[in-house]
């Protein structure tokens, strides 16, 4: 019996040895699917081919006015926007006291956390703005959401990116000092030490990198609604940031650059004419300037800026702002040259993000 069993376990191997070989083929097929599709979604929108972005603007404004949705980053100068768009509802009851003359509401804290709870939550407050018609001007702090999926129609989304290795250095030091109500971040970053928490001796310390990374996660936490519990945050793989940039470049109408955000604010007001946009460029200059809300704050420490810049290429954060700044600049010079917006008259191309170079062709 033994000797038939030997003998049977051999005439098997033919079989075994093909179901491996399919099983392995499907696998290899399977991976070169999910490369094409990546690349698939990262060429989806030719961002340098002004006539191409052209034809999808013209899309995109299908969408309408009614349903506009700012998706606010941390330390993307939020506040300074916050403030600016009236969307702090204890200071501003009346939208006409606001600066832009716009009270954006502030969707429930509860849908700030990228669960699946959070997600519901968003979805309700939209569909009870949708139902009462009265459109949705809303913000806050909360994952993307493909609304058509709930059977909801699509909104114009914006948004603020900021040069990843300083928004990272702020948001770390925002979540950590010890006078804000934030305490407990610090005891799950590995704290407490003696004397200041410093990013650079974070980087040090597993426990304490390891959550400033899920902290800095923006690639998922604001452009892929996943739960950020489910994964570790080191496992970035290209289709999770090709997936971020997808819905980046078809589903906001633009990001705006902080470190050049006037011209941000006359973009938007160039692709939607006639809305509440219009005239939003010299509020915001008049608002800051006589506000001060952004104030001027010294240059972080080396140490700290080159520990953020490598969480920014292991999150893909230093990625999507690559891709958020050649969104903006392709719709800076497809607006330059077919749209031939009042409100651009009289500026300077936005050489500081795009660069001298890359603009000259407008």
């Amino acid at each position: 019996k033994g000797g038939d069993g030997a003998m049977a376990a051999v005439g098997a191997l033919p079989r075994l040895l093909a179901l491996a070989l399919a099983v392995a083929s499907v696998a290899k097929a399977s991976e070169e699917d999910v490369m094409k599709e990546d690349v698939t979604m990262e060429r989806n929108l030719q961002l340098d081919d002004p006539d191409e972005l052209l034809r999808w603007y013209k899309a995109y404004s299908q969408r309408g006015s009614s349903r506009i949705v700012y998706n606010r980053m941390p330390k993307t100068g939020s506040g300074s926007m916050r403030y600016f768009l009236g969307a702090d509802i204890i200071q501003y009851e009346d939208p006409d006291e606001t600066p832009s003359g716009l009270h954006f509401e502030h969707t429930p804290i509860e849908a700030n956390v990228p669960t699946p709870a959070g997600t519901q939550v968003l979805l309700d407050w939209y569909r009870s703005r949708l139902d009462t018609g009265q459109g949705v001007t809303g913000e806050g702090h909360f994952s993307f959401i493909d609304l058509p999926l709930w059977g909801l129609p699509k909104a114009v989304w914006f948004t603020v990116m900021r040069e990843p290795a300083n928004r990272i250095v702020s948001h770390f030091y925002y979540m950590t000092q010890r006078e804000k109500p934030r305490n407990a971040t610090r005891e799950e970053c590995g704290a407490p030490l003696q004397g200041d928490l410093f990013l650079r001796d974070c980087a040090k310390r597993w426990p304490c990198f390891h959550c400033t990374m899920g902290m800095s996660d923006i690639v998922r936490r604001y452009f892929i609604s996943t739960n950020l519990e489910d994964r570790d945050v080191t496992e970035h793989s290209r289709s999770s940031i090709a997936v971020a940039s997808a819905i980046l470049h078809e589903e906001y109408l633009t990001v705006l650059p902080l470190e050049d955000i006037q011209h941000g604010w006359q973009l938007l007001e160039c692709l939607m004419p006639g809305t509440l946009f219009d005239g939003l460029a010299e509020k915001w200059a008049a608002a800051m300037v006589d506000k001060n809300v952004n104030r001027a704050k010294p240059p972080p420490d080396a140490g700290d800026v080159a520990v953020a810049a490598r969480i920014a290429r292991l999150t893909g954060e230093q990625e999507l702002y690559h891709e958020s700044l050649r969104k903006f600049c392709g719709l800076w010079r497809m607006a330059a040259r077919h749209l031939h917006c009042p409100s651009m008259e009289g500026w300077e191309p936005p050489e500081r993000s795009c660069g001298v170079y890359e603009m000259r062709g407008v």
